[in-house]
C-alpha cells in the first residue's frame, strides 16, 4: 500500500507466535495442572481425566526438543516428572494435546 507521501507501507494484524510451535490455552489449563512452578527437582502433574493407555507425558525444551518422555500409568490422574539434571529455564509439559509452561529453577 502506498501512503500520501509515496512510501510503501505494509500493515499487518498483530499475532501471537510460539518459537517452539507449542502454545497454552485456557481449556488445556483446565485439563492439566503443574505444581510447583517454578520447580526444581520434580513437578507434579494433575490430570482432569484418567490417562488413557499409552498416554505420553513429554517435557520439551525452549526449542521444542523432547528432553524427557514417560508413558503415564493407565487410569492415573496424577504423575511426578523427575527434573534432576535439567538446566534452569523455560520448558513445556505436553500430555496428549494439553500443554503447560514450566519454569525450572536451580
Amino acid at each position: 500500500m502506498t501512503d500520501l507521501l509515496g512510501t510503501n507501507t505494509v500493515y499487518a494484524r498483530p499475532t501471537t507466535a510460539s518459537i517452539t510451535g507449542v502454545a497454552e490455552d485456557a481449556a488445556s489449563a483446565a485439563r492439566l495442572a503443574l505444581a510447583p512452578t517454578p520447580a526444581h527437582h520434580s513437578v507434579a502433574l494433575t490430570l482432569a481425566a484418567p490417562a488413557a493407555p499409552g498416554t505420553p507425558a513429554l517435557l520439551l525444551d525452549g526449542l521444542g526438543r523432547v528432553v524427557r518422555s514417560e508413558v503415564l500409568p493407565v487410569g492415573s490422574t496424577g504423575h511426578t516428572l523427575d527434573l534432576n539434571g535439567l538446566r534452569a529455564g523455560l520448558y513445556w509439559v505436553r500430555v496428549g494435546a494439553d500443554v503447560r509452561q514450566l519454569v525450572v529453577s536451580e
